[in-house]
């Protein structure tokens, strides 16, 4: 009934069944971890950091309950404290596609990109249909300077979201990254392609007029 409630937004009504488990039950660490993202979503955010300390004394491995705390420190602005949450629930479960893809976005917006690429990978494949996983997979691989992992990466998001405009201007990158690599003939594919989506595309549009000079 409590996860009823939660779906169809009636948080407060879920907050509290979930309330009259953890008294009947107190030693219930499911019913902890459920209760602090309830609260988590309500912004309560120091309450829902008690709730899964709460939920990881009775279960230490509940990993659950380490993802919901990285996810209070993101919204409390502690990036350090949640990527080592996040860490702690892949150490558990290693495949929870929630910690990999929030994991892989934090390290990413550090500048980690390396590092990044590994969790985004173990989203794309359970979740092939994350495109926005591939799209930051594939600027982790432009970073790195490895074109065709790049474009495999925006490739697959460009199939799932084909009239996003930030995708095809990062399939343009791709598209410098093969021409700093000295590969002109998937430069050209791929210069070519960008532009039957976006015409005006500047950087796909100065490589391809650049490569045919030559």
């Amino acid at each position: 009934m409590a996860a009823i409630f939660a779906t169809i937004g009636k948080l407060q009504e879920a907050v509290e069944v979930y309330q009259k488990i953890a008294q009947e039950y107190p030693t219930d660490a499911i019913a902890y971890a459920d209760l602090a993202k309830i609260r988590l979503k309500q912004g309560e955010l120091a309450e829902a950091i008690r709730l899964c300390e709460e939920a990881l004394k009775f279960n230490p491995n509940l990993y659950s309950a380490y993802n919901q705390l990285g996810n209070a420190f993101i919204d409390q602005g502690e990036i350090e404290k949640a990527i080592y949450h996040y860490r702690l629930t892949l150490r558990i479960a290693p495949n929870y596609a929630s910690a990999n893809f929030n994991l892989g976005m934090l390290l990413f917006k550090q500048g980690q990109w390396h590092q990044a690429s590994a969790p985004l990978r173990a989203v794309v494949a359970q979740q092939p249909e994350r495109r926005h996983a591939w799209f930051t997979l594939a600027r982790a691989y432009w970073q790195m300077g490895e074109a065709d992992a790049a474009h495999t990466a925006i490739d697959a998001a460009v199939a799932l979201d084909p009239a996003n405009f930030d995708y095809w201007s990062e399939y343009a990158q791709v598209g410098v990254l093969f021409e700093q690599s000295g590969q002109v003939d998937k430069a050209l594919v791929a210069y070519r392609r960008v532009l039957k989506f976006n015409p005006d595309d500047l950087v796909a549009k100065s490589g391809l007029e650049n490569l045919l000079k030559k």
